[in-house]
C-alpha cells in the first residue's frame, strides 16, 4: 500500500499530520502557531498542544466566552451542564458536548465537533467535523476532518507492558525511531472506526480508511483500506 510505503521510507514523523489531515480544517488554521505545530513530529505536537492552547487564548475574539480557568467556548457551541471539563481547553464553533462527557485538559476542537455522552478526552486535537458520539476514550490523539468513532471505541494510549510506543509499529516494521510514553493514534480525514473497536497505541490510520466493529487494530492502515475483525485487510 502506498501509505505504508511512504511512512516506512520516512526517517521521522515530522509533517505526517498534514499528510493525513487537511490544514484548512484544523482549528485556527490561519494561525502561524497552529501551522508550525502541525509540521512537528508526533511527540513534539502532543507535548506542545497545551502550550499552543494557552497561547491562543489571549487572541480569542469576543465570540468566545470563558467557562472556567483556561476554558473557553465559542458562543455557538452547545454544552451540556452535566459535564466535567478542565483546562487548558478551547471548544470551537458549533461544537457539541453531550451529558457526562469528561474533558481532562489540553483539548482543542475545530468547528462542528461532537464530544459525546460518557466519553473521555485528554490531550487531543480534533479537526472540523470530528465525531465521537458515545462511550469512548480518546487520549493523546489527533482526529482529522470528519473522522468518526462508533460507540465504545477505545483509542488506547498506553502499552500494557509499559513499554515505549513507536508510531506506526506493526509486524515487519519497527515504527518510527521516536519513542513516546503515551500516544494512541493519528486518525486521518474521513476515517471510520466501527463500534467497540480498540485502536492500540501508536496506530496511524490514513484518510478514508476503516476499522470494522469489534476489531483490535495496531499499526498502519493505508488510504481507503478496510481492516476486518478477523484481521483480514482489503480495499473499501
Amino acid at each position: 500500500m502506498q501509505t505504508r510505503k511512504m511512512i516506512q521510507e520516512r526517517s521521522d514523523s515530522r509533517g505526517l499530520v498534514l499528510d493525513f489531515c487537511t490544514l484548512q480544517h484544523a482549528p485556527f488554521h490561519d494561525s502561524e502557531a497552529v501551522q508550525a505545530l502541525l509540521e512537528k513530529s508526533l511527540p513534539e505536537l502532543l507535548a506542545d498542544l497545551s502550550t499552543l492552547i494557552r497561547n491562543l487564548i489571549p487572541h480569542l475574539g469576543p465570540d468566545y466566552r470563558k467557562m472556567g480557568e483556561e476554558i473557553y467556548v465559542h458562543e455557538s457551541a452547545r454544552i451540556s451542564e452535566a459535564i466535567d471539563i478542565h483546562g487548558p481547553c478551547i471548544l470551537g464553533p458549533g461544537t457539541e458536548v453531550r451529558p457526562h462527557c469528561f474533558i481532562r485538559g489540553s483539548v482543542l476542537t475545530g468547528e462542528n465537533v461532537l464530544l459525546g455522552h460518557c466519553c473521555e478526552f485528554k490531550n487531543v486535537l480534533l479537526f472540523d467535523g470530528a465525531q465521537v458520539p458515545h462511550l469512548s476514550y480518546v487520549g493523546d490523539a489527533i482526529l482529522g476532518h470528519r473522522a468518526h468513532l462508533g460507540a465504545a471505541v477505545i483509542l488506547s494510549n498506553f502499552r500494557a507492558d509499559h513499554g515505549a510506543i513507536h508510531p506506526g509499529r506493526e509486524h515487519g516494521y519497527p515504527g518510527f525511531p521516536e519513542q513516546m510514553r503515551k500516544f494512541s493514534a493519528l486518525v486521518g480525514d474521513d476515517v471510520e472506526i466501527g463500534a467497540s473497536a480498540v485502536i492500540n497505541p501508536g496506530s496511524l490510520l490514513a484518510p478514508r480508511s476503516c476499522v470494522a466493529p469489534l476489531s483490535s487494530f495496531r499499526g498502519i492502515l493505508s488510504e481507503d483500506e478496510l481492516h476486518l475483525a478477523t484481521g483480514e485487510r482489503r480495499m473499501r
